[in-house]
């Protein structure tokens, strides 16, 4: 068979880390037939990595916290959070591997592939918001993820490393708790003996009307919200029992925790507010209603 001298390319010499050799290839294939000089074991044409291809594999640690302030950096008191679904994943969007985090916020994947482009996205809970990502000075501390997006922009690993600069801050979703009481005086002051008013609607509603939430009063007059979404402005109304009830006065008195905070001028509404910390309970806003042909001496 006819036989031709292939000199190996400059590019290929770099990639392996040797001196360019002169290889016998034979003519009707290409593939290296025999290689002179090659140390036993040395890889061949047909074997050789090339640029795109995995080369070795790393590992990352990625950390999910509960950031409680919602500053987008991890502080000292902030806790990690369990069972939160992270899925590895190529630039292409196939996923490599799924792991949910361990009992510190923790998820560990091993043997990643080196050299290609990976990403990493995150499940939230109903109700919790991402935090705002690369805040502060050091990568170390910051959220990684895209709120848009929930997950982190493209990165890649070398052979041998162990990356742990990708990480989630969450605001886990909180709750609003609404008093709604028979204002017995119409003081607009929660007093000793004014019971609550049961089976009484309550709507939740975003900044612009658009009802998020409706609940009725329990039995002592409470209205529970759950999982809401901390940083929206909110507010909530109140449905009267009949027309012959009205509105107690607003924010009377001096303790904010004891006065009615819903407005005749508002149909029958509060004032804007917002959760500031994942997972809180806001209790700041009730509202006091009495029955007009009632005596309230």
């Amino acid at each position: 068979m006819k036989k031709i001298l292939l000199t190996t390319l400059p590019l290929f010499v770099a990639i392996i880390g040797i001196h360019a050799q002169t290889n016998v290839l034979d003519a009707g294939s290409g593939i290296p037939k025999e290689a002179k000089g090659w140390p036993s074991g040395s890889p061949s044409f047909a074997t050789s990595s090339v640029v795109g291809l995995s080369v070795g594999t790393g590992s990352i640690t990625t950390f999910v916290w509960n950031d409680q302030d919602g500053d987008g950096i991890q502080d000292a008191e902030e806790s990690g959070l369990a069972g939160i679904r992270v899925r590895l994943r190529n630039s292409s969007g196939k996923t490599i591997e799924t792991l949910y985090t361990d009992a510190n916020g923790n998820a560990v994947f091993s043997n990643v592939p080196a050299g290609i482009n990976l990403n990493m996205d995150y499940q939230l809970s109903a109700g919790g918001v991402f935090s705002a990502k690369d805040q502060g000075s050091d990568d170390g501390l910051d959220s990684d993820v895209d709120p848009a997006t929930m997950k982190t922009p493209d990165f890649s690993i070398m052979d041998g490393e162990h990356k742990t600069n990708m990480d989630c801050g969450i605001m886990p979703p909180g709750t609003v708790t609404s008093f709604v009481w028979n204002d017995l005086d119409a003081d607009g002051i929660q007093d000793a003996g004014e019971p609550g008013l049961a089976g009484l609607t309550v709507r939740l509603r975003n900044s612009a009307g658009s009802v998020l939430q409706t609940q009725t009063t329990n039995a002592s007059g409470f209205a529970v919200f759950t999982g809401v979404t901390p940083g929206l402005d909110l507010f909530l109304n109140y449905v009267r029992p009949n027309v012959t009830w009205s509105i107690s006065p607003r924010d009377q008195g001096g303790n904010d925790a004891i006065d009615s905070d819903a407005g005749l001028e508002n149909p029958f509404r509060t004032d804007l507010f917002r959760l500031t910390q994942s997972g809180q309970d806001f209790t700041a806003m009730d509202c006091g209603m009495y029955d007009i042909n009632a005596d309230t001496d």
